[in-house]
């Protein structure tokens, strides 16, 4: 592992502290050794303060009530009625950072609070911005897509995108591609690995996992598992961000297409991997473009053959032949690309076996060094 070419403390800001995608990435990133000092500073409690203290890194928690309320989808005036919190806020993150600080803020509402900090404080080195999102209209507001990539423009050092698909989207959106750099995710590869494969004991079974949301496609997951009566699905994950609603109107719904024997929600698991060598196909069709999809490596690691979108960056990962692709908010092609894994033994071999394959590009070590290389660009 390099060095940080300048010797300055690294300080990473999230906004959340739960264990969705950008916060575990996060924790994969520091799980080994990155940098002589190294901050984390997050806007709420919760699982991720805990993960980092077991890592001996330490995290602090400034509370704010205005970043919760935030939402990127929100209007102009929502955004302007939290103006006055935010700069409260900023004061309260300013006192916690030191002179020459690198800041990394891995989500729009910790960038903003950044940009902010960069406006008061001269002094703080620069400014990073760990983009995980496809910068579009159906996740951001106009207003919001506008202000950030303008903040991005005047404020950012360095866009570090976690896919060609995010950068693009950042590019069209108006973003600077002169800032923009991408790294892919990646994981531990001794962790997700076929080599300890359980039976599969669970025959003809579709497993979902993500985190519980709208647009990540557990829906359509259902209807495509209603449409093949010898399948049985699991659906792993928990509801974030004050989606606990749509988890319990998910479960009434797996009810009425009469799958109550044969789904299973099995909620949060830190044995993910263990879970996944248990299935028999990896599903992740999200109603949207997935930005990256962590998960979707993860299953491939394991030796699962994969049916996920043909849109976003799955699509592209796997269109080399380790996996099926079908469109978004289809359940019946949905059902067709399920089938044809569990009914075609070889078949499934083939995609499993190239899913392997593909999957072993995607390591923890290559992601911190192509992340060190990016900052040092800086």
């Amino acid at each position: 592992m390099g060095k940080l070419l300048n010797a300055q403390r690294v300080v990473f800001l999230s906004h959340s502290a739960e264990l969705a995608g950008a916060e575990i990435l996060m924790l994969r990133l520091l799980s080994e050794p990155m940098f002589d000092d190294v901050k984390v500073l997050l806007f709420s409690h919760g699982e991720l303060r805990e993960k980092f203290a077991a890592l001996g890194i330490s995290a602090s928690v400034i509370e704010t009530k205005s970043l919760h309320d935030f939402r990127r989808n929100g209007s102009a005036f929502s955004a302007l009625s939290k103006i006055r919190p935010m700069v409260a806020t900023t004061k309260n993150l300013s006192s916690h950072l030191r002179s020459g600080d690198l800041l990394v803020a891995s989500s729009q509402k910790a960038f903003v609070l950044g940009c902010l900090v960069k406006m008061f404080r001269k002094d703080v080195g620069p400014l990073i911005w760990w983009l995980h999102d496809i910068l579009t209209k159906e996740h951001f507001s106009s207003t919001n897509l506008r202000t950030v990539v303008l903040l991005s423009k005047l404020f950012a050092s360095k866009v570090i995108c976690t896919s060609e698909e995010v950068r693009s989207a950042y590019e069209a959106a108006g973003g600077k591609r002169s800032k923009a750099s991408v790294v892919e995710p990646g994981i531990d590869l001794r962790i997700f690995t076929a080599e300890h494969e359980t039976s599969r004991k669970r025959t003809k079974t579709a497993i979902s996992l993500s985190r519980i949301s709208p647009w990540k496609g557990q829906r359509n997951f259902l209807d495509a598992l209603a449409l093949l009566p010898d399948a049985n699905g699991l659906i792993v994950g928990a509801p974030l961000f004050g989606e606990q609603d749509y988890f319990e109107d998910l479960k009434k719904h797996a009810s009425s297409l009469g799958l109550d024997d044969r789904v299973t929600f099995m909620g949060h698991r830190d044995d993910v991997a263990e879970v996944l060598r248990s299935a028999t196909v990896f599903v992740h069709v999200p109603d949207a473009p997935e930005p990256f999809g962590q998960v979707v490596i993860e299953a491939m690691a394991c030796g699962l053959p994969v049916v996920v979108s043909n849109e976003g960056a799955p699509g592209r990962i796997c269109s080399g032949g380790g996996g099926i692709l079908v469109p978004p908010n289809n359940p019946s092609r949905l059902a067709e690309a399920i089938n044809k894994v569990m009914s075609k033994p070889d078949y499934r071999g083939e995609l499993a076996r190239k899913a392997k394959t593909i999957s072993a590009k995607y390591d923890a070590a290559s992601m911190r060094r192509n992340f060190l290389r990016a900052l040092n660009e800086v």
